[in-house]
This record gives C-alpha cells, sequence and structure tokens, in this order.
C-alpha cells in the first residue's frame, strides 16, 4: 500500500476510515502481532496516517475479539 501512495497510484484524499481485522489466523497471529506486518502498518501510519488523524480526518477501527488480562478468581461479583 506504501508503494502506490508513493508513487501517486493510490490517493488518500477521501480516506477517512482504515478498519483492521484484529482476529487471530490458524497460528494464533493478528495483523500486528506479526514483526514484518506491524513494522510495515507503523511505518505506513507515521509516514501518511499520523498527521490526518491528528487532524481529526481520520479514524482507525480495530475490528475483532477484545482479550481481558483480568484476573477472573478476584473480579468483583455483585452476588453477595
Amino acid at each position: 500500500i506504501k508503494k502506490l501512495i508513493d508513487v501517486d497510484a493510490l490517493g488518500l484524499s477521501r480516506l477517512s476510515v482504515i478498519v483492521m481485522d484484529m482476529h487471530t489466523d490458524a497460528k494464533g497471529y493478528s495483523l500486528l502481532a506479526l514483526p514484518q506486518v506491524s513494522e510495515e502498518f507503523w511505518d505506513l501510519y507515521k509516514s501518511h496516517f499520523h498527521q490526518l488523524k491528528v487532524q481529526g480526518d481520520l479514524r482507525i477501527c480495530l475490528y475483532g475479539p477484545i482479550s481481558c488480562a483480568c484476573d477472573k478468581k478476584s473480579a468483583v461479583t455483585h452476588d453477595e
């Protein structure tokens, strides 16, 4: 995608939302969990998306399950 943007084959003038599928694949990896993909995304973000985000012209949606790191044993229950 970055190469297409850099050679003006893909324009960003109408870009308003980026939806990233964060579901894991069969091996348990998501887009940002793979080092090469993650590095390429952040390079693309810094070079093309960050300024749009700061200006409020771009929204980024992470689509997928949310994992909770909370300990269910120590969770407060309202049954008491």
